[in-house]
């Protein structure tokens, strides 16, 4: 009978060689995906801005007011405008809440890779408010 048993569950030796055998293939491939994973973050990052510019973008709908956004007190309303190269763009403003056709300042981030990133110039918004 106890012959069977040590069959069945092989002593802790057993296990302990395992770890023991294949830890540098372990330790090779662990290696292998962080530099994989490394250069896939590079290569992700490899796009840097050329353009930033302040624009004025109209707008188009207001679309909801009175929302709690996380990480700001006051209620923000959500208004789709319209920059000047007919881009549709959501944004979240805090008050006032703009009128459609009033500006809103935009500043536009253009990469290399031919993406553009639209964001509320907050500063400019406090300030002056819509125009």
């Amino acid at each position: 009978m106890d012959h069977f048993q040590r069959a069945i569950v092989p002593p802790m030796d057993f296990w302990n060689s395992l770890a023991v055998m294949y830890r540098n293939s372990r330790g090779i491939g662990a290696a292998l995906f962080l530099f994989i994973a490394i250069i896939a973050m590079q290569w992700q990052r490899c796009n840097p801005m050329e353009l930033r510019e302040n624009i004025s973008c109209t707008v188009v709908q207001i679309e909801a007011e009175g929302l709690q956004s996380p990480g700001f007190p006051e209620l923000q309303s959500r208004v789709l405008v319209s920059t000047p190269d007919s881009v549709k763009v959501r944004l979240l403003l805090p008050p006032p809440v703009p009128m459609v056709g009033d500006l809103i300042p935009i500043v536009a981030e253009h990469y290399k890779k031919g993406d553009t990133l639209y964001f509320l110039d907050r500063q400019q918004w406090l300030m002056d408010g819509p125009q």
